[in-house]
């Protein structure tokens, strides 16, 4: 299987996930040891706005003002786009993290990095996402005014 050398979404919230029940017996070891981070997930709105979070409802996910919604927990690649561009603005950066199963042609004294965006790149992509919706709205008007 060739490895998925895109960049990973990275900047997610997590927070502790709570320790299993108190027990006797075989599984007394799993009550000092807790299970691994909760990832947040990202819902991702058409406006440029995204909001982070654990539990969601089925109707805020589901909702027509929606572009995308990423899970928690799951590795979520990066792609040249509006998500991405949306992502970036929002102070969220796509990188790798170490992967020991991860290989490459050629050898790097690091794992190789994506730099992470300055303060002119996010101003630069939020303007893009402000003038993209100006346009879609006003198309939308004009399609509603018949012209």
């Amino acid at each position: 299987m060739e490895p998925d050398l895109r960049p990973q979404l990275l900047g997610r919230g997590a927070r502790s996930s709570p320790r299993m029940s108190p027990s006797r017996g075989p599984r007394h070891l799993w009550d000092h040891h807790a299970n691994p981070p909760i990832q947040a997930s990202i819902i991702v709105y058409k406006d440029g706005t995204t909001v982070e979070g654990y539990e969601f409802e089925p109707w805020e996910i589901e909702n027509e003002n929606v572009l995308v919604y990423i899970m928690g927990g799951t590795d979520y690649r990066c792609e040249p786009g509006p998500i991405h561009d949306i992502l970036i603005a929002n102070g969220y950066r796509c990188g790798f993290e170490p992967n020991y199963d991860t290989y490459t042609e050629k050898y790097y004294p690091e794992y190789p990095f994506v730099g992470e965006a300055t303060e002119e790149d996010i101003a630069i992509v939020r303007e893009r996402i402000r003038l993209e919706r100006i346009a879609a709205l006003e198309a939308e008007l004009a399609a509603l005014k018949g012209t």
